[in-house]
């Protein structure tokens, strides 16, 4: 959820070690809304989880923790760990939603094809779905209250589609 990424603040972000990687865990425990531009809690119980990031998203949240720094100092400030990690260059004020709108309307463009942030989420989903993870896994990562929630996201696929064909096959193919 795009108020969720824009609600992360440095002290939702923990850092740890696996298998010689850093990873980061962010803890989602703030989301900003039109209502709410400045940040409240998330938008459902569920919604307030964590989130374990790959190497590479590790890599990008640390990155943009240091450009908050650098645009906090242009602006005289000092990055507090209560600040918000996305913020705009030209005010040090926290983005208000429709600048990812904006940024996905330029790849929109630039690709020619249909996108919108939301399509994240769905996309996701259908991968992790496709992957076999565990239905209550997903769900909670997702932030649902429902695993029917979760299921709307998933979008049936030709792999998919495959997989349940083979796997009913090898079952029915065994019984006989």
């Amino acid at each position: 959820r795009r108020g969720e990424v824009y609600g992360i603040k440095p002290d939702a972000i923990e850092y740890f070690m696996q298998d010689g990687m850093e990873l980061a865990i962010v803890y989602i425990r703030c989301s900003i809304t039109k209502s709410y531009p400045m940040g409240n809690k998330p938008k459902t119980n569920k919604s307030a989880r964590f989130v374990v990031l790959n190497e590479k998203g590790t890599q990008l949240i640390k990155k943009q923790v240091d450009r908050c720094k650098r645009i906090m100092m242009q602006h005289d400030k000092i990055m507090n760990t209560n600040d918000f990690i996305f913020v705009s260059p030209d005010t040090a004020k926290p983005y208000y939603l429709e600048v990812m709108n904006e940024a996905m309307r330029k790849v929109e463009a630039a690709c020619e094809i249909k996108a919108f942030p939301h399509m994240m989420r769905h996309m996701f989903a259908t991968a992790a779905s496709i992957a076999d993870v565990d239905g209550d896994a997903l769900r909670d990562f997702m932030g649902h209250e429902s695993e029917a929630m979760t299921n709307h996201y998933t979008h049936a696929t030709k792999e998919a589609a495959l997989k349940v064909m083979r796997k009913t096959e090898a079952v029915l193919h065994k019984s006989i």
